[in-house]
């Protein structure tokens, strides 16, 4: 599954989208696990290109971060305060600051965007994709699947906003018929 083949995300905020799903549960694959396959990623998909080869902390750095957003988009859904509070200060800590810089255009309004300064500008651009579609108030919008055995990142256009599943006719089934299972062997 990609990114652009189920339920995306509108640019930029697609960035983030994207790698979110650098891992797939169901199908067994991370784009973080080889050095290789992050620079591959990194230069097909988000249009980086790194200044040097990511070392094995690099990796782990990526691979935090992006669980860390994972659970935060998960704490959105129906987490409690100290789950969000949390998962963000785990966020600020990977980020670390001065990933953004603000500006106002020729129209006098003003941006957030990312500093290119160092192998930073993928973390800056997926900070500057968030801020964005906050402003834009679709943040909330963007959702990891709530089936266990998947956590894909899928973006919500149903109008209440209330889409659980990245697809109902896969994850959601499975999960419902998961949930009836329990309850009639519970009689």
């Amino acid at each position: 599954m990609h990114a652009d083949e189920l339920k995306p995300a509108p640019q930029p905020l697609q960035l983030v989208q994207q790698f979110l799903n650098t891992r797939s549960l169901m199908r067994n694959f991370d784009l973080l696990d080889t050095p290789l396959s992050f620079t591959t990623w990194c230069t097909e998909t988000a249009g980086i290109s790194l200044k040097r080869m990511p070392d094995e902390q690099d990796l782990e750095r990526y691979r935090s971060l992006r669980e860390a957003l994972r659970k935060l988009l998960l704490s959105h859904m129906s987490g409690s305060p100290a789950e969000k509070a949390s998962a963000s200060e785990e966020i600020n800590r990977i980020m670390g600051p001065d990933l953004l810089q603000a500006s106002f255009t020729q129209l006098a309004e003003p941006k957030v965007t990312a500093r290119q300064d160092g192998d930073t500008s993928l973390e800056g651009r997926l900070m500057e994709a968030a801020v964005d579609a906050h402003y834009r108030k679709i943040w909330r919008r963007l959702k990891v699947c709530a089936n266990e055995d998947c956590r894909w990142s899928f973006f919500d256009r149903s109008k209440n906003r209330s889409a659980t599943w990245c697809d109902m006719a896969i994850c959601g089934s499975r999960t419902k018929m998961r949930l009836y299972r329990q309850r009639r062997n519970t009689r």
